[in-house]
């Protein structure tokens, strides 16, 4: 089974109009035609091409740019959409690309630069047909360059062109080797940030400049525990961060606080860490200070700059009382989902906005080995589930069913679960019902 992030859409979709007549979808396509199923291999499949042409892109709406072909596509995709899955269409060059496609219902769909000067456009529910692909080049009409088209049902995996970041160098700062529960916490290093190199080649969440010639810092760590583990930096400068996990992945951030970075990771892998903290505008080399936390991020000044939910106050809409084997099963409380409050803050498994005054509902819970643990939402807004359990970390879920979020404990503690029901719009309400079970959910 294929996994990965469903990724926002990226691109302008935009209704078929009169101007985009010239673009001949009945024409051969030059570099060839894809004919892909859901669950295709290998993924990506990538086509070479040359972009560019003498026609301009802008014509076809607002979003769309660059110079293209219109006697012929330059790829053809015929698509069979299921499984969930996104279809993610990107291309990686040296050069300045555009992209241009258009979906099986006539529409249009066009991208710039998203990673870098590279272009992708991100469909999260993508529709079974042709997709007529044409790659663009930004400068004058005419110009052709060397391109790879990419289609995925994954999230990008672009390729830094000029070279890629050496993760087996030794760390310009240092080692760290951390096993959970760690004193002292936060773990902190001096560091100077920043470097020639564009990160944003890593992914479409990687920002900033940073030194492709080795890591500022490696960090060894043991997880366990349950603990999350937060990295994050303090700069009076404007940094960004990006890190290499034990898998391999790259992962990033930018502006948690205010101008500095945190990635937070709910179920941290043990392994090795390779960590660049860079500037965000490549105007030089700035000071920082790297942080290495299982604890919320405390950033200069005090607290992690977000308000925090409440954990002490009364709940919302009432209390669950239950004890394992408890009936009726699900026990069910109504509520009213949502607030005004940023639940990412939170961690990035976290979504939504919820109210941070007050818990919706609190559970007092006391379990027995072997038993697991579900609560879960169900409503006709798209909602997201928050919850502060017994040991103090933070759990939460989106889209488990649907647009209904869940969160299973397959060995719950005993004690007090506070729980919020976020909506994905600020101030935005909708009636939910929170339900606990020792079954599996049933939608």
């Amino acid at each position: 089974m294929k996994t990965g992030a469903i990724v926002v859409a990226l691109a302008a979709t935009l209704g078929f109009s009169a101007a985009a007549s010239a673009q001949d979808i009945s024409a051969t396509p030059l570099y060839g035609n894809l004919a892909l199923n859901s669950g295709f291999t290998p993924d990506p499949t990538t086509v070479e091409v040359q972009a560019g042409g003498s026609d301009d892109a802008s014509t076809l709406g607002a979003g769309c740019g660059g110079y293209i072909n219109n006697a012929a596509p330059d790829v053809s995709v015929d698509y069979s959409a299921g499984g969930g899955f996104p279809l993610n269409i990107y291309v990686n060059s040296s050069a300045d690309t555009t992209l241009v496609v258009r979906q099986p219902n006539g529409s249009w769909a066009c991208n710039d630069d998203s990673s870098g000067l590279n272009p992708w456009v991100s469909l999260t529910k993508p529709q079974s047909g042709t997709y007529h692909v044409w790659i663009g080049t930004w400068s004058a009409p005419g110009s052709i360059s060397p391109a790879t088209l990419y289609v995925s049902e994954l999230e990008p995996q672009w390729t830094a062109v000029g070279g890629t970041p050496d993760i087996a160098a030794l760390p310009t700062y240092g080692t760290l080797d951390l096993v959970n529960g760690f004193t002292p916490d936060p773990t902190t290093v001096a560091l100077q940030a920043g470097g020639p190199d564009d990160a944003s080649l890593l992914g479409p969440e990687c920002w900033g400049y940073i030194n492709n010639a080795a890591p500022d810092v490696d960090l060894n760590y043991t997880a366990g525990g349950g603990m999350p583990l937060n990295i994050y930096v303090s700069s009076d400068s404007d940094t960004t961060l990006v890190i290499n996990q034990p898998d391999g992945s790259w992962v990033c951030n930018d502006d948690y606080d205010g101008v500095n970075p945190m990635v937070s990771l709910a179920n941290p892998q043990s392994g090795l860490y390779n960590i660049w903290v860079g500037n965000w505008d490549g105007s030089g080399i700035v000071d920082a200070t790297l942080n290495v936390s299982e604890l919320p991020p405390q950033f200069a000044g005090g607290g992690s700059g977000v308000a925090s939910p409440d954990l002490g106050a009364a709940p919302l809409y009432g209390t669950l009382d239950l004890v394992n084997g408890f009936t009726p099963d699900p026990a069910s409380m109504a509520v009213d989902a949502g607030g005004s409050d940023d639940a990412y803050a939170l961690g990035m498994a976290c979504t939504g906005y919820i109210n941070n005054v007050q818990p919706d509902v609190n559970l007092n819970y006391s379990a027995a080995t072997g038993v697991p643990l579900s609560i879960f939402v169900q409503s006709q807004a798209d909602t997201t589930l928050v919850i502060n359990g017994p040991d103090g970390q933070w759990y939460c879920n989106d889209d488990a069913s649907g647009l209904n979020p869940s969160v299973g404990f397959k060995s719950p503690q005993s004690g007090l679960y506070n729980i919020w029901v976020g909506t994905f719009e600020p101030g935005a309400t909708s009636a939910a019902t929170v339900n606990v079970s020792e079954l599996p959910p049933q939608w």
